[in-house]
């Protein structure tokens, strides 16, 4: 397992550079995507204890998904893809082969 590359940036450039990006029609995705840097990156801790949130909604804790057991299965579901199509597009490549 690798450690990710963090890159601190300060607020203020991520939001200039939201402005500058958002001026433009195909940027508007990427705003959106620095506007959630604000809530990931303003320093406010995102943990909580989930047990009220259970009891609440009736769930069962045992029965809930870690958002890394997610990410993982999300990701490796991805790169399964990729892998199959890798290998389709290999198949294409080899058929217009002239020999």
């Amino acid at each position: 397992r690798k450690e990710a590359r963090v890159i601190r940036v300060p607020p203020a450039l991520m939001q200039s550079m939201q402005g500058l990006v958002s001026f433009f029609e195909p940027g508007v995705n990427i705003a959106e995507r620095l506007a959630f840097a604000e809530v990931t990156g303003g320093g406010v801790s995102l943990n909580a204890p989930m047990e009220e949130s259970y009891e609440a909604f009736g769930l069962d804790p045992a029965e809930t998904t870690s958002l890394e057991g997610y990410l993982e299965e999300y990701f490796s579901s991805i790169l399964k893809r990729l892998r199959e199509m890798e290998a389709d597009l290999d198949k294409d490549a080899k058929k217009k082969l002239p020999f």
